[in-house]
């Protein structure tokens, strides 16, 4: 087991090198990493969807909604696309609920 090791949280690689750590990220994500996490963690509890309703929809693995939910990692593009299609099927007050918490001031004029 490794005393520490440092993570991106974007499904980056992380390389052992005697005793440290190379942990490639992508620099354009760093900036954001967590706000969709953050937006849908307060989406789904203030609209009571569970993690398991949302991955369902999505017919994808609940465990994936979780490590959204917890911001270990997060969705790509095209994924945040299609939770704002999913949460619209389930409640669209939700899915708008989404894009204002994730987009937020993009989107206002």
């Amino acid at each position: 087991m490794y005393p520490y090791m440092g993570t991106c949280l974007n499904n980056s690689a992380v390389y052992p090198k005697k005793g440290t750590f190379t942990v490639i990220c992508s620099s354009a994500k760093i900036g954001a990493m967590g706000r969709a996490g953050k937006a849908l963690r307060q989406t789904l509890e203030e609209h009571q969807i569970s993690q398991n309703k949302l991955a369902t929809v999505l017919g994808i693995g609940r465990s994936k909604v979780f490590r959204w939910f917890h911001e270990q990692i997060d969705p790509t593009a095209e994924t945040v696309a299609e939770i704002v299609k999913a949460l619209n099927k389930i409640n669209p007050d939700a899915a708008q609920k989404f894009i204002d918490l994730y987009l937020g001031k993009l989107i206002k004029k």
